[in-house]
């Protein structure tokens, strides 16, 4: 895991990243909106052992997840923070497209962040690789049929 520098007293700390994503201003009333998923995701990073000072939201309010031209993802995506963990309540906040979601994913393994999902309880890095090793294990046992 990649460290990050506190310029204040110089000590050496992780960050995580807390991903929240709705796609209109109507979906901030549902049982996914934005206050909810930020109570959902800081709780589940306490328990994780992450302090507040830790913590950064990465938040798009009004962003299809069928794209990643989002602000929050862009922040991810520009490298100018290196996170531990990038985490979301749902697979569909990080993204709605499967290629988009690989893409994503790639790019957190080169930046050596865990992507992770708490309703599914899964890293999406870990089950990106089991999925990839599944397909090809069929394509060489189809191949050689």
């Amino acid at each position: 895991m990649m460290l990050q520098t506190n310029e204040k007293d110089n000590k050496k700390i992780e960050y995580i990243a807390l991903y929240c994503r709705v796609d209109s201003a109507n979906s901030q009333v549902n049982t996914l909106g934005i206050l909810t998923q930020k109570k959902r995701l800081a709780l589940w990073a306490e328990q994780q052992g992450f302090t507040p000072e830790q913590i950064i939201y990465l938040v798009d309010s009004g962003f299809s997840g069928r794209t990643l031209n989002r602000p929050g993802i862009q922040k991810f995506l520009s490298g100018d923070r290196k996170y531990a963990i990038m985490a979301a309540v749902d697979f569909s906040r990080f993204s709605r497209d499967l290629f988009l979601a690989d893409e994503l994913i790639d790019y957190a393994d080169t930046q050596g962040t865990t992507l992770y999902v708490l309703n599914q309880d899964i890293s999406l890095n870990q089950w990106k690789r089991e999925r990839d090793q599944r397909l090809y294990a069929l394509l060489k046992g189809g191949a050689a049929q």
